[in-house]
């Protein structure tokens, strides 16, 4: 294979897919929108050839959805768009509607609810026990979100301290008691 595109895309699920030029442009566009950046127009442009680049070099037919990932937060890096590049992490949690949308908090008072804060402190304390892993943070959210909106989705408002523990419940269940510690001490700092 001589620098050409991949035509397979491997989910984590092991399942290929064909790949498609505009999903990976779409995908760089909704994180743009999504944080309402506007400085330079081009800039999906830009992203979006120099991750067709690094594509091409990798010459291989099948490339792994998690190696697209990365090729987009390092292009938005490599561009000094670190914002971006957190934010990417997380636009996924953005696109999936949810019933909860308030949470209380422990002042009583109602707040929307943002599901990538929730990323960002699960993130953060995966970090504070030296796992700098977004996949995880990323798993860890999604499990904790779908709970909430299992049990409270009817209610469509949460408290803020069943949150906590719905997080530090799923960090237990993935083996990650130090992560949960560190989750819990940031909520209380």
């Amino acid at each position: 294979m001589k620098n050409t595109l991949p035509t397979l895309i491997k989910k984590r699920s092991g399942y290929k897919v064909i790949f498609r030029k505009e999903k990976l442009r779409a995908s760089i566009e909704k994180t743009i929108h999504h944080m309402r950046y506007n400085e330079n127009p081009h800039i999906v442009k830009k992203l979006y050839e120099e991750i067709l680049e690094e594509l091409k070099k990798g010459k291989t037919e099948t490339v792994t959805v998690d190696k697209i990932r990365g090729l987009i937060i390092k292009a938005f890096k490599s561009n000094s768009l670190d914002h971006l590049a957190e934010a990417y992490d997380y636009v996924f949690l953005e696109i999936q509607s949810r019933k909860v949308k308030k949470i209380i908090k422990r002042d009583g008072s109602r707040v929307e609810m943002h599901p990538y804060k929730i990323f960002k402190g699960v993130r953060k304390a995966l970090q504070q026990v030296e796992i700098d892993d977004p996949l995880k943070a990323e798993t860890v959210t999604k499990e904790a979100l779908g709970l909430i909106e299992k049990k409270y989705g009817k209610e469509k408002i949460v408290p803020a301290e069943m949150v906590r523990d719905i997080i530090e419940y799923v960090f237990i269940r993935h083996g990650l008691e130090r992560a949960a510690d560190a989750y819990l001490l940031d909520r209380y700092a």
